[in-house]
């Protein structure tokens, strides 16, 4: 199961990325983050590991992240495990910034398909989806607020 939402942001992808790929920016946008702790030293790359303290519907979980793909300012893959997942479950957010006319396109997926549900938890976790989604919308317009301030 993929969970998709996109949004149109009126700045260039590597303003964009700036606020993507850095652990400080992205708990200026992402309400749901609680705590992100670097294991890797040094900026972001591909490989570098985080645990993030996430909120979701009033109970806080912790997970292992690790940044599959970073190419910069173009995709980002980051790899997600533990927290309410099964013991080999995982979930993959992907960022995609496609430059535009406007400025860039910013595709934001999360893939369950390797988080392990049974059939009702994923019907359970596509009808959040659908429940939650103006609460994630609301985090990405926050984000394109931050990028096209200051333009």
């Amino acid at each position: 199961m993929v969970l998709r939402d996109k949004v149109e942001i009126k700045s260039p992808p590597e303003r964009v990325w700036f606020y993507i790929s850095d652990p400080g920016q992205v708990r200026k946008w992402n309400g749901g983050i609680r705590a992100i702790v670097p294991i890797s030293a040094g900026e972001w790359a591909a490989g570098s590991r985080w645990r993030v303290r996430f909120e979701f519907r009033g109970s806080e979980s912790n997970y292992l992240a690790e940044a599959l793909e970073f190419e910069k300012p173009v995709r980002l893959v980051v790899h997600m495990t533990g927290g309410d997942m099964p013991v080999n479950g995982y979930m993959q957010e992907i960022y995609e910034l496609l430059p535009s006319e406007k400025g860039t396109m910013l595709r934001y997926n999360i893939a369950l398909s390797g988080a392990g549900l049974n059939f009702l938890s994923a019907c359970g976790k596509f009808l959040s989806h659908h429940l939650f989604r103006p609460r994630r919308k609301r985090y990405l317009l926050k984000l394109k607020e931050l990028a096209e301030v200051g333009r």
